[in-house]
């Protein structure tokens, strides 16, 4: 098997990551992102890591004293999860060449919305540094967590033999982009 990597971004990178209004809305403003890497030296396409993302997942649920966590799809259906099991039956649940991070994970404890965990399949489009060709898992939170998912992601990491290439800790807040980069953004053109 070719070299397991990842990255944690804590925060938001300048003129990169963006906050979701609804999130906002619900006071989800703390960020710490799981940046997955694609490549593996023995395969010919990008790669996803089902079971670093499956454990990553339930580090999260233990990590934010989660009540319970469901997977919103965007059937509208609601699938509950409760361990890195049920994840894998989540992603199972789609052709294997086709799996990637579930796109919205919902995080409840004591009835309220403790935090939102995202997908940025950055693998389909190559993306900025640190994205860059990467399954990227935003975790947005009420609370700050970032040290309590910086040390689950390093424990996942070392009970799996992945590497821990970096930690990057980014601004507390996200900074819009310029105007030049949300004209060329409207109008499709590149970077």
């Amino acid at each position: 098997m070719g070299t397991r990597t990842m990255r944690v971004v804590i925060g938001y990178v300048p003129r990169v990551d963006r906050l979701p209004s609804e999130l906002r809305k619900l006071g989800l403003t703390q960020r710490v992102a799981f940046v997955l890497d694609s490549f593996r030296s023995d395969k010919v396409d990008m790669y996803f890591d089902e079971e670093l993302y499956a454990s990553l997942m339930a580090a999260v649920r233990e990590a934010s004293s989660a009540d319970r966590m469901f997977y919103a799809s965007a059937s509208g259906e609601a699938f509950e999860i409760g361990d890195a099991m049920d994840v894998n039956r989540l992603l199972a649940r789609q052709p294997e060449g086709e799996r990637e991070p579930l796109s919205r994970v919902i995080v409840v404890r004591e009835r309220t919305t403790a935090a939102v965990i995202g997908s940025e399949p950055w693998a389909h489009c190559g993306g900025p540094e640190p994205y860059h060709d990467s399954y990227t898992v935003p975790i947005y939170s009420r609370e700050d967590m970032a040290e309590r998912l910086e040390a689950a992601a390093r424990n996942v990491c070392q009970r799996l033999g992945v590497e821990l290439a970096t930690v990057l800790r980014a601004s507390e807040t996200p900074v819009p982009p310029g105007t030049l980069a949300r004209l060329k953004s409207l109008f499709g053109l590149p970077g």
